[in-house]
């Protein structure tokens, strides 16, 4: 559930920002605000990077795993920017947010792993012998581990929009 809250920070406007915007032009919000700490800011972005273009998990697997996160931590602001920008190239549909917003298990196989493995990174931040073969299984050794990443990049994203108080692109509803 979205609770409104009054940004803590205003971001940097910078011209060493501008590949991080919307399709509208308009600029995203955390890395702005990040942008305040060059540290953090290149940590953000390296890790960002990586996750999206430098992983072999499937762009599916890796944005079913990311929503769910997201939902988890209830990171509006990120959970609007991946429905923008990446969710319809990885094929996520509207039955697709429907099962990531869910408590009920809804996507099968490694789908549903993926599922899991967001609620237990986001969660106690451990995984069981099950759900760890499950997904080695299905992605091998190099995409476990990297869904791993995946998941522990998001939670310190999510953590970031909440504590920073990151503005959505869009209004809530």
């Amino acid at each position: 559930m979205f609770v409104e809250r009054r940004r803590r920070i205003e971001p940097i406007v910078d011209p060493s920002l501008d590949s991080y915007r919307l399709p509208d032009g308009r600029p995203l919000d955390l890395f702005g605000v990040v942008a305040h700490s060059p540290a953090a800011f290149a940590d953000l972005k390296g890790a960002t990077a990586r996750v999206l273009h430098a992983t072999e998990l499937p762009p599916r697997l890796r944005e079913l795993l990311i929503l769910r996160i997201l939902h988890n931590y209830d990171a509006v602001a990120e959970w609007q920017v991946h429905l923008q920008l990446f969710a319809a190239a990885a094929d996520i549909s509207a039955s697709d947010l429907t099962a990531v917003r869910s408590s009920q298990k809804m996507l099968p196989g490694v789908e549903g792993a993926m599922l899991e493995l967001a609620d237990a990174v986001s969660g106690r931040g451990a995984v069981d012998d099950d759900l760890w073969r499950r997904i080695h299984d299905a992605v091998g050794t190099r995409g476990a581990v990297e869904a791993v990443f995946v998941g522990a990049q998001y939670v310190k994203v999510a953590l970031m929009n909440n504590v920073l108080h990151v503005e959505p692109p869009l209004p809530p509803g």
